[in-house]
């Protein structure tokens, strides 16, 4: 989780330049007619969305039109029409290509905070969208929060930087496994259960803890060489030092918190690093 500028589109612009770039006469007098309608809701949202109280946004049924054809003109003009630039320009504001809701997968889309299919009014509203991976994308799916907590992370007005938000353990049996979660200490408590909601919903351990076992099999055999070369000290130090280096440039990656967890558990820099699954072979 990490956050990325507000894009800089305007609103009230962006939905006139859809009426404009829409060809059915009826449908134009429609979008029109409802046009003064959804730039106060527009407004609305910026209000709650600096406070992060979305969740008290009620749905609101179109008055000039139905649901669809309101939703629609973002996959019609925004995604495959004359406003893709707005499309393009919020998918690439993504640091490296990274989905900022999960720090690992790469964008593929743009995901509606709040659902087009509830909200259809914020359809192409910037600070609704954001940039996602498609993994992230379908395991939100229309979620629509009920209450503060339920909030998923919104990273265009979060900004939980200062907080270290991920926890790694390491479980050493006849494998090591690892597992993740968000830190039960050092966080404010509305911050950690929505971070825990996010987790939960996202399903951020699984694909956490799926990278993280290729990644230890991609390790081994440089744990073994620095074990062997200057014993479990320095295999600490090797590992202390790469949560700090894994820091850059996301500090809320299971990466860090993976490297973290190993660096604390002596069992496995004192030798149980052998117990690392071996690959398979392909």
């Amino acid at each position: 989780m990490f956050r990325i500028p507000l894009p800089r589109y305007d609103a009230e612009t962006i939905f006139t330049n859809c009426i404009d770039r829409t060809e059915d006469p009826e449908l134009v007098e429609t979008l029109t007619a409802e046009r003064a309608r959804v730039i106060k809701r527009c407004a609305m949202y910026a209000v709650h969305a600096k406070d992060m109280t979305l969740f008290e946004i009620e749905p609101e049924p179109p008055v000039h039109l139905i649901r669809e054809d309101l939703a629609e003109i973002y996959d019609r003009v925004v995604v495959g029409g004359g406003e893709r630039h707005v499309f393009l320009g919020i998918k690439a504001a993504a640091p490296y290509n990274r989905c900022p809701l999960c720090a690992h997968r790469d964008v593929a889309s743009l995901d509606h905070y709040l659902p087009r299919e509830n909200y259809p009014e914020f359809a192409v509203l910037p600070m609704n969208l954001v940039p996602s991976c498609s993994g992230c994308n379908g395991e939100k799916r229309s979620f629509i929060p009920n209450v503060a907590e339920e909030q998923l992370y919104h990273p265009y007005f979060d900004n939980w930087s200062m907080h270290t938000l991920l926890t790694a353990t390491v479980h050493i049996g006849a494998y090591v496994d690892v597992s993740f979660g968000i830190a039960e200490d050092g966080l404010p408590d509305l911050v950690r259960r929505r971070a825990q909601h996010h987790f939960d919903r996202l399903k951020l351990d699984e694909l956490y803890s799926a990278n993280a076992e290729v990644e230890l099999i991609s390790k081994r055999e440089d744990f073994q060489m620095t074990f062997e070369a200057g014993g479990p000290e320095v295999l600490r130090q090797e590992l202390a030092r790469e949560a700090i280096n894994r820091r850059r440039p996301f500090r809320n990656a299971w990466q860090p918190a993976l490297y973290r967890a190993l660096a604390e558990c002596s069992q496995f820099w004192q030798g149980d690093y052998a117990l690392i699954e071996t690959p398979i072979q392909l």
